[in-house]
């Protein structure tokens, strides 16, 4: 599954069907809306026709969870984040 332009579709060998199309309205556009359905929605992806599939251009996919629900992220304290500057000079003193 992708988001592409805002919408929710399936990709298969480099092509996107458009899943609200597709599944008859079943599911909806929004490529948010899908994870509180994801169970359904697989079950119904794997036995999809996906004949009208067409290309598209990849500078159009956005991220598949355009509002994700948790975020995590990794913070350095200062005496590790010195540490790896200090890795990463080493390294390039001897690369040279």
């Amino acid at each position: 599954m992708a988001n592409l332009s805002g919408r929710l579709v399936v990709v298969a060998d480099g092509r996107a069907v458009d899943v609200e199309q597709a599944s008859g309205g079943r599911f909806p556009a929004d490529p948010q809306a899908i994870y509180s359905r994801w169970a359904e929605f697989r079950a119904w992806a794997d036995q999809a026709d996906l004949s009208g599939a067409s290309a598209f251009d990849p500078a159009d996919l956005g991220s598949p969870a355009p509002a994700p629900r948790q975020l995590f992220a990794i913070g350095l304290g200062a005496e590790a984040g010195r540490l790896l500057r200090g890795r990463a000079e080493h390294q390039r003193r001897a690369e040279r």
